[in-house]
């Protein structure tokens, strides 16, 4: 059975990776070519996955005053990505997201 990402690229399926800055520095390293030029190659198995057209990679990373924008993700990733800082959200924005995407609630 495949990895999640691996299936995403195969597939040419949209992937969203969470605090990517907390990634293990063998993971981030292996998103750089496929950034780069749109190849996974996955050590443990030798295998090389071209992505498939429409995959898309998105990450967050999570800002605080505990954390730096200079974390080893943002210093092998940073260029790779089209960065977008966004404030937290209200509670009024909260309530309308939710009741947007989940009106029965």
């Amino acid at each position: 059975q495949q990895g999640t990402l691996v299936q995403a690229v195969q597939q040419g399926k949209w992937i969203l990776i969470e605090d990517i800055n907390l990634a293990p520095l063998d993971v981030l390293s292996m998103l750089v070519p496929l950034l780069e030029s749109g190849e996974l190659f996955v050590p443990g198995r030798g295998e090389v996955h071209k992505a498939a057209e429409g995959f898309q990679l998105f990450a967050t990373q999570r800002v605080s005053a505990q954390s730096s924008l200079h974390s080893e993700a943002y210093t092998l990733l940073g260029g790779l990505f089209t960065e977008v800082q966004m404030e937290e959200l209200t509670m009024d924005e909260c309530h309308t997201v939710v009741n947007t995407l989940h009106p029965a609630l």
